[in-house]
């Protein structure tokens, strides 16, 4: 049982590194899911450029507006999660992003 609990924190590292953003210049954030999406939106425009907002409220897509790494000004802003959007695309709202503006 010992060997299943390890095997389940190991596979959960590993996936959780490989969707880390690393120095990318986008990102997605996952914000306080108790967080009006307003208050998710701000924060994440704290850090960068947001343009887009997934499918939940609490899940915001940046851009850096200086072409610098985004993840550690999303963690600073709030984000409880930051990972790099390509690989979890299903997260954004079905038929393609939403527009930050319809979000506020």
């Amino acid at each position: 049982m010992k060997a299943l609990g390890a095997a389940v924190v190991l596979t959960t590292v590993v996936g959780l590194a490989a969707l880390a953003p690393g120095d990318s210049a986008e990102a997605a954030a996952v914000f306080p899911p108790w967080w009006p999406q307003g208050a998710a939106v701000t924060a994440a425009a704290s850090a960068g450029d947001v343009v887009a907002v997934g499918a939940g409220q609490s899940i915001v897509i940046v851009r850096s507006s200086g072409g610098g790494p985004v993840g550690r000004p999303l963690q600073d802003a709030g984000a409880l999660i930051v990972f790099a959007p390509g690989p979890l695309a299903g997260c954004l709202a079905p038929g393609g992003r939403v527009r930050a503006q319809d979000a506020l």
